[in-house]
């Protein structure tokens, strides 16, 4: 063994080489002799560097220890390279300027120096109602100004100020669109969450207060209808404003869903009206939307009521009817009676503003109807075939973007004296006014060319007189082609025929 050992500290002796560090002492397990450690040295840090010895058996075959720098500033031990000194020259700050109270602004610092010194700060507030995280981002609980610090963890006396300007937190005042209520007694009333985060008091106040009341309190508002109609209620805190559109409809109406495509095959969904058993009221509003649940998926949806249904109102005892913000269409036989059993009760029609299409006979036998009014800004492009057979109205004013009339609109309505058609169309059709007797004013538009037979049957000289007014000239009104006996009145073999044309004024 002996002879073992000398070999091993002889070898541990040889193996010494430049950047190598001897030390002695180190004992071996075989016999507990010492040997020189031949330590391997290996920069880990910029401030230390591990040293391994290769001796089989050493107590301590890994040591770490400090770089020891020579002259070159390099280390004696390893070939680390002395780092350059680290100093901070500048910290600054960025972000945001303005935000509102309950706002976070997030900063970064950014520090500069050389030696490139860490990029960690730490973050206190200076002054301000407000308050800056550990990661630098900035509240405040009131409006005004927070100013705070950023200060380098690698030398304390660099530091970067910032300040952030916060204006008052902006009042969210928010209520529903739309509402809908049925004038109906315990379901009259309908109460909608408002959304307002500010400290105000809130009034509410409807524009017509004959249609319903409405309160506020505590995030609800209270609308109760008082009778049909629409209404905007308006919400307040004296600065802040907000807007819910209320309509109460006629009670016992029934409403379906249905389904269609656009132009384009996009399906939609819309909902059809009709009476229903539980109305009471004669004078019908018709709602703009319906809130129509989904039976098979336990939802709903806000749906327009679109379609007056085919057939919906025939014989009813309605006396006015309003026909809905969004209804289209007024179906056919939509509100008609019949020869034996005419609706003598309906007196007032009321479109909406979204009314294209009054459907085929929809009126036809309402003989106590005098009045039919057009929205302002009306749509309507067709009146139908017989729409208003034996009605009686007194006067009617197509809207200018009306396409066309239809044959029998105005059958044997003998209570009519005053028609002005306007729009863009060529032919009145032989039957519009056939058997009226009573007109005594008619407008036609210029576009107009062909006047068929029987458009004015059974006017005659002896005993009507009749003034038109015509849109265009005296000679495109010459021009006109105006069918057959039947329309002896127009065709001016009638002395009582008086023709107004727009360039008459200037002659």
């Amino acid at each position: 063994m002996k002879k073992i050992n000398k070999v091993l500290a002889i070898l541990c002796a040889s193996a010494v080489v430049a950047g190598v560090g001897a030390f002695t002492g180190c004992t071996t397990p075989e016999d507990g002799g010492a040997h020189t450690h031949n330590y391997q040295y290996t920069s880990v840090s910029d401030t230390q560097h591990k040293g391994e010895c290769n001796v089989e058996g050493c107590e301590d075959p890994t040591i770490t220890e400090d770089h020891t720098w020579g002259d070159n500033d390099k280390c004696t031990k390893c070939d680390a390279v002395k780092p350059a000194a680290v100093t901070v020259t500048n910290v600054a700050v960025n972000g945001k300027t303005t935000a509102k109270v309950g706002e976070e602004v997030q900063l970064t610092a950014t520090v500069t120096g050389t030696g490139n010194p860490a990029q960690t700060v730490t973050w206190t507030k200076i002054s301000g109602e407000g308050a800056v995280s550990a990661d630098g981002k900035v509240t405040a609980t009131a409006a005004g100004e927070v100013k705070v610090k950023a200060t380098s963890t690698v030398d304390t006396s660099k530091s970067g100020e910032y300040t952030v300007t916060f204006a008052a937190a902006e009042v969210n005042l928010t209520v529903a669109e739309y509402v809908g209520l049925d004038d109906s007694g315990a379901n009259a009333t309908a109460e909608v969450d408002v959304i307002y985060d500010g400290e105000g008091d809130i009034t509410a106040t409807p524009q017509n207060p004959e249609i319903l009341t409405a309160s506020y309190a505590e995030g609800k508002l209270t609308v109760t209808a008082v009778k049909t109609g629409k209404t905007v209620v308006e919400l307040t805190d004296g600065e802040k404003t907000a807007e819910l559109t209320v309509e109460v409809a006629t009670a016992g109406l029934t409403y379906e869903t249905l389904s269609a495509e656009d132009a384009d095959g996009n399906a939609y969904e819309y909902v059809q009206v009709s009476d229903g058993e539980g109305r009471t009221s004669t004078d019908v509003y018709i709602p703009g939307y319906r809130y129509m649940e989904d039976a098979a998926e336990g939802e709903g949806a806000l749906l327009p009521v679109t379609v007056i249904k085919d057939q919906g109102f025939k014989g009813a005892n309605i006396v006015t009817v309003f026909t809905g913000d969004n209804v289209i269409k007024i179906g056919e036989n939509a509100f008609a009676g019949e020869a034996s059993n005419k609706n003598t009760n309906l007196v007032t029609v009321n479109a909406g503003k979204a009314l294209k299409n009054v459907g085929i006979r929809a009126f036809s036998y309402c003989s106590a109807l005098t009045t039919f009014n057009w929205a302002e800004g009306a749509v309507a492009e067709v009146v139908d075939q017989a729409a208003f057979e034996r009605s009686g109205l007194t006067s009617f004013v197509f809207p200018e973007t009306i396409t066309g009339v239809n044959s029998g609109m105005f059958y044997e309505c003998t209570a009519l004296k005053s028609i002005k058609f306007q729009g863009e169309f060529t032919t009145i059709i032989g039957g519009t006014c056939q058997n009226g007797i009573g007109l005594e004013e008619l407008w036609i538009p210029a576009s107009v060319t062909v006047i068929e037979d029987l458009a004015f049957y059974t006017y005659s000289e002896a005993d009507q007189d009749l003034t038109v007014h015509f849109a265009g000239t005296r000679e495109q009104w010459n021009s006109i082609s105006i069918g057959g006996s039947n329309n002896l009145l127009l065709a001016n073999k009638n002395s009582k025929l008086t023709v107004i044309c727009a360039d008459d004024a200037a002659e």
